[in-house]
């Protein structure tokens, strides 16, 4: 062995010797050579204990004992400071580590080498060392972590972890005022600088349950203590933003976004799997505490716009989100007509329920009998009668200086004539292709990109709704009349969809170029900056791909690119993700260069751009060249 050995592999154990020869023994057995194992004897005084360590005489073997029991976080400080290894990781003194859980999660550090720490999934045992389950764990980006840490639980199996030193070196050890929760508390510490990794596959250990364990849950009080503990200590040195990221915080006023987010927070933790009341009520009392917020002066303007969910993910809703609350900002009156995409409870059809969010009025309608597409009835999508006089009512209510629509998928192209008919100017800013698509993408079933419409009769078997060729003529005519009828100017925000308007019949003179950016994209971009020569010129081409990781967003044309390609690269998707979705994915990747690296925050965007030499929106075509994605890596054409 090595005098220093990549790995320490250590044991903390007190007075149980039951399983502790098992335990050191599939430590031993490690099919990674480069390997020591430190037993660390906390203050026993059963004899059993050196029997069983001194019966092994294997030079990979260290013992180092406590004089006095000093509690278990004391015993893994020693682990670390003893650990002669660059990699830390450790076991329970009555688990069981698989013979091949030490190389794959090395793996993983030698393929990623920005990773602090490694962790996995276990198979659940009981005393006699029957299988009772598996515990599986994520592979969460350091956003998500937190996030699920709060709000959630805590998702990592600490048996199964390998640590950097650099880790305990930047953000300190274990701390003895946790007796039960000293895992959780690091981990917070951890989580906030570091990035968690998952070994994928099958478990890397075998977890004993059996009513000896320190864990049980004669101990939720003191846990609960612990956790809360942890968590407030947290919070004192975290930004809110980072913890509560969905908040719209650059147009909101900042006292209502502390506030909020401290009551986004109290309402996760009465949910969390572990609820914690005691906390909860404790933020909510911080969050009565800031100021009230300022109401900006009014300027007298109104308007009413449309979108399709409103704290919803994807750019279709957060554009007119953000906007909304910026026409707020500078003094506007703003009402946002939507689709709303949860059920109200009531269950009554087409609901119509209002309330005010950080100044903005919305009008929600709910419980519609489509949630997002409409297949089977085109007809709907040309004039569906409950919304359409909800918005009639609406705009003879507010009586706005003007009207934007973002989209109108599950509300109508009728809505486009109500303006009119009011003499008030409308605009429409086209976040999809559904002015001209029922799928709103042009993307065919198979994901393969559509050439176009033509005269509407084929979108009827792109929906399998072939009885329907004539109505979906019928809408894609219809809407483009009622659009020519009452909308003003659309203003689309990129050269592809106006060109497809325009193809299909739409005025090219009334249709602007208007590129959309949120105020967090720009801020971004002004961290990384914005005029970074591409590529690196040597090593292999990194390509990162940033939102929803779905396939109407079209990753999976991304990651079959990266398969015909010949250059090396490395394609990583930063993104909510569904499992069926991350399954499919997988297994297209032949190659093994995609990396699952789940969601991310708008203020981590500087850092995981920094990575990338390419930095792929969700969408389907490249605006370069006219090239789709597949296209673009496939003919390896320089980006």
């Amino acid at each position: 062995m090595s005098s220093s050995p990549r790995v320490t592999l250590g044991v903390a154990t007190y007075e149980r010797d039951t399983y502790l020869a098992e335990a050191v023994g599939s430590c031993l057995a490690q099919d990674f050579d480069d390997l020591e194992v430190l037993v660390v004897v906390d203050g026993s005084r059963n004899p059993r204990i050196d029997e069983v360590l001194d019966g092994f005489g294997d030079p990979r073997l260290r013992v180092v004992r406590h004089p006095e029991n000093r509690g278990i976080a004391e015993a893994y400080n020693t682990i670390v400071r003893e650990g002669r290894g660059e990699l830390l990781a450790m076991l329970g003194d009555d688990d069981v580590a698989l013979p091949d859980r030490i190389s794959r999660s090395v793996a993983v550090f030698d393929r990623h080498p920005d990773t602090g720490v490694v962790h996995g999934d276990a198979t659940i045992i009981d005393e006699h060392g029957t299988e009772r389950g598996r515990w599986r764990s994520a592979d969460l980006a350091p956003g998500a972590l937190v996030q699920h840490l709060w709000r959630v639980h805590n998702p990592l199996i600490d048996p199964t972890r390998m640590v950097h030193r650099r880790v305990y070196e930047a953000v300190g050890g274990y701390d003895p005022a946790y007796r039960l929760s000293q895992d959780f508390h690091f981990w917070l510490r951890a989580a906030e600088r570091f990035r968690f990794r998952h070994v994928p596959g099958e478990p890397l250990i075998r977890l004993r349950r059996h009513g000896d364990n320190l864990s049980d849950e004669s101990a939720r009080d003191r846990e609960v203590d612990e956790v809360e503990r942890a968590l407030l200590e947290a919070l004192d040195r975290s930004d809110l933003r980072d913890l509560v990221p969905e908040l719209d915080w650059e147009v909101i006023d900042p006292a209502a976004g502390e506030r909020r987010a401290l009551e986004v927070l109290a309402d996760a933790l009465d949910a969390r799997a572990l609820p914690l009341p005691r906390l909860a009520a404790r933020l909510r009392r911080r969050a009565e505490s800031r100021p009230a917020p300022r109401r900006p002066a009014p300027n007298g303007r109104r308007i009413v716009m449309t979108s399709y969910g409103f704290n919803d993910s994807g750019g279709g809703t957060a554009v007119p989100r953000i906007v909304a609350k910026e026409l707020v900002r500078r003094g506007w009156d703003v009402t946002v007509f939507h689709a709303a995409v949860r059920p109200d409870g009531t269950g009554e059809p087409y609901a119509v329920r209002e309330w005010e969010e950080d100044g903005v009025h919305l009008v929600g309608v709910h419980n519609r009998p489509h949630v997002f597409l409409d297949p089977g009835r085109p007809d709907r999508e040309l004039d569906d009668p409950p919304i359409t006089q909800a918005f009639g009512e609406l705009l003879d209510r507010v009586r706005p200086d003007v009207v934007h629509f973002h989209n109108l998928h599950n509300l109508g192209a009728a809505l486009l004539e109500a303006p009119a008919a009011r003499g008030i100017p409308a605009y429409f800013s086209p976040h999809n292709h559904w002015l001209i698509c029922p799928r709103n993408y042009l993307l065919r079933p198979d994901a393969g990109l559509c050439d176009g419409p033509g005269d509407g009769a084929a979108c009827a078997a792109c929906v399998d709704a072939h009885h329907l060729e004539d109505a979906y003529r019928e809408r894609l005519d219809g809407i483009r009349r009622r659009f020519a009828r009452g909308i003003d100017a659309c203003l689309a925000m990129s050269h592809a969809i106006r060109a497809a308007l325009v193809n299909q019949g739409y005025d090219a003179e009334a249709i602007d170029l208007v590129p959309q950016s949120l105020p967090s994209i720009d801020a971004t971009w002004e961290a990384v900056g914005r005029d970074r020569a591409p590529g690196r010129g040597d090593g292999p081409l990194t390509v990162g791909f940033f939102g929803s990781v779905s396939g109407l967003k079209g990753p999976q044309l991304l990651v079959e690119a990266a398969q015909r390609t010949r250059r090396e690269l490395r394609v990583v998707l930063h993104g909510d993700v569904a499992p069926a979705v991350a399954d499919q994915l997988r297994a297209l990747d032949r190659r093994g260069v995609v990396t699952l690296a789940g969601r991310f925050g708008a203020r981590e965007l500087p850092r995981l751009l920094a990575g990338v030499d390419v930095a792929v929106a969700p969408s389907l075509v490249w605006e370069t060249q006219g090239l789709s994605v597949l296209e673009c890596l496939a003919a390896r054409v320089p980006v």
